[in-house]
């Protein structure tokens, strides 16, 4: 194996590895750059990392304290916060293009809260991010009015890809952390404890491997790893459906609108300044989405449409005619 020379070779724990050849380790003239280099580059992949005792090891020699697979909200903030402790981080993901998801919009309190103790509350910045002073809920058209109170905390919504490019920002800024654009396949386990010691990959249809005493798995909630390591796969009961409707009016702007009624429930929030997310839930083979009845779209046209705040409804009915409707799966996964 061309990694023998290694002091850590993937070979020790699964011989059926077979990876190219990586530059001798330790490095011919005997010693690794210090601190006051700097290191970057584009090794198989999308790398970064300032120059430090551990830069070398991560970008030549594909080793660190821990490797990270997923670069999104969980897997950046983890990286940055390991990063400034003085860790080494090798962070692992398959695209380094701006997410466009539906998801991870809406921020609680206490997520802002936590990103302020982590470091991270300019990540908020610059995204056209709106405050959320709270839910405004209508139960069977009933509203009930939000708590006045100036000194409660506040939310922050969002556009999920502008957030998650912020937070990729500040790991690439952040010292002891290598960024790597790579494909995770699998994870490299010890064949005598079982422990997983590093992540298998594939780098532009090239074989690869990074080595760490300890891999977060962070790739989201369609995980392809999760099965391996979880007794209870995920169940799907239904979809949020979503659309952006433009310049909407809302009962109350700035607070998440929650409408519940017999049928499944509809969310909506602002995520910019003239963006409003509406998401609709529809469960798995809902006879009233079916095709014969239109299908989804014919569905929130005849069911969901006359259930809207009158005031809402225009921009409702533009946002189906000309915007992308775009599913997201509801999964429940016991615990173990």
């Amino acid at each position: 194996c061309p990694w023998r020379q290694r002091p850590l070779c993937p070979c020790d724990f699964n011989p059926a590895l077979n990876f190219p050849p990586r530059s001798p380790w330790p490095p011919p003239n005997g010693h690794i750059n210090g601190s006051n280099g700097h290191a970057n580059g584009h090794a198989n992949g999308h790398a970064n990392g300032h120059a430090n005792g551990h830069a070398e090891g991560r970008k030549e020699q594909h080793e660190a304290d821990v490797v990270i697979i997923g670069a999104g909200v969980l897997g950046c903030a983890l990286a940055v916060t390991l990063g400034k402790q003085g860790r080494s981080v090798i962070l692992l993901e398959a695209s380094w293009k701006e997410p466009d998801r539906i998801v991870g919009e809406l921020l609680q309190p206490g997520g802002v809260e936590a990103l302020g103790k982590l470091g991270l509350s300019e990540c908020l910045e610059g995204i056209d991010a709106l405050p959320v002073k709270g839910y405004h809920i209508e139960y069977f058209r009933d509203p009930t009015p939000p708590r006045s109170s100036v000194a409660e905390p506040e939310g922050r919504a969002f556009h999920h890809g502008r957030f998650v490019s912020k937070l990729r920002e500040a790991v690439l800024a952040t010292p002891n952390v290598t960024v790597v654009e790579t494909k995770a396949t699998g994870l490299i386990t010890s064949s005598e404890t079982d422990q997983v010691v590093g992540v298998e990959c594939v780098t532009k249809d090239l074989k690869d491997c990074y080595l760490a005493q300890l891999t977060v798995i962070a790739d989201g909630y369609d995980s392809k790893f999760r099965k391996g390591h979880h007794a209870h796969a995920p169940t799907r009961r239904s979809k949020f459906w979503g659309l952006e409707m433009i310049d909407a009016k809302l009962p109350e702007p700035h607070y998440g609108h929650v409408l519940l009624s017999d049928n499944p429930p509809i969310l909506m929030y602002q995520i910019g300044t003239h963006e409003t997310r509406i998401l609709i839930d529809i469960p798995d083979n809902f006879p009233a989405a079916s095709v014969q009845n239109g299908g989804v779209k014919g569905y929130m046209r005849n069911q969901i449409l006359p259930r809207l705040p009158e005031e809402t409804r225009p921009a409702f009915e533009a946002a189906l005619d000309e915007a992308r409707c775009a599913p997201c799966p509801t999964l429940s996964c016991r615990p173990r």
